[in-house]
This record gives structure tokens, sequence and C-alpha cells, in this order.
């Protein structure tokens, strides 16, 4: 997925991000895409083992993201809530 990103993160690259920012950024997004594609779920809206290890590594990148300040505590809360939200209505 990252892949089909290339022309979006060499973009940003080029205008001056912060090449570990972005990591982060394009992996949570990959990260959150699988999750609400419901191929991590066992029932609708119930994860799976892997998804919920997967959900707990997006946590871990929206908290990096706080912490080097690319996104302030309100956007993370947000990004957290709207994902689960997502979840729950695939699988």
């Amino acid at each position: 997925m990252i892949h089909a990103q290339a022309d979006a993160l060499r973009k940003m690259i080029r205008e001056g991000g912060s090449v570990r920012r972005i990591v982060v950024i394009a992996v949570a997004r990959d990260a959150a895409n699988l999750l609400e594609s419901g191929q991590y779920c066992i029932h609708r809206g119930v994860l799976s083992g892997e998804g919920t290890a997967l959900l707990a590594f997006y946590d871990d990148l929206i908290d990096e993201l706080l912490r080097t300040g690319a996104i302030d505590e309100t956007l993370a809360a947000n990004q957290k809530t709207v994902l689960r939200h997502n979840i729950q209505g695939v699988g």
C-alpha cells in the first residue's frame, strides 16, 4: 500500500517533511485501511487476535505522532475514535 502512495510520499519529503513522520503517517494510514477492510474481523465489528494487535499498533503510531507534535491530543483522540467507529460497520 505504501508503494501506491510513493508519489505523495516523495512530494512530502521534497517539501521538507520529516522522513520518520511521513513513514509513521503512511504506516498508520495503511493499518487503518486494513482494519476498515473487514479482513481482520471475526464477526461484524469484532476484531480477530491479529486485528486487535493491528489496532494496538495503530494506536502506538498515533501516539508517536502526538509525541512528536505532528498532531494534537484532539486529533489523536478523534483518529482513534473514528477508526473504532468504522470497524463497527465492517466484517
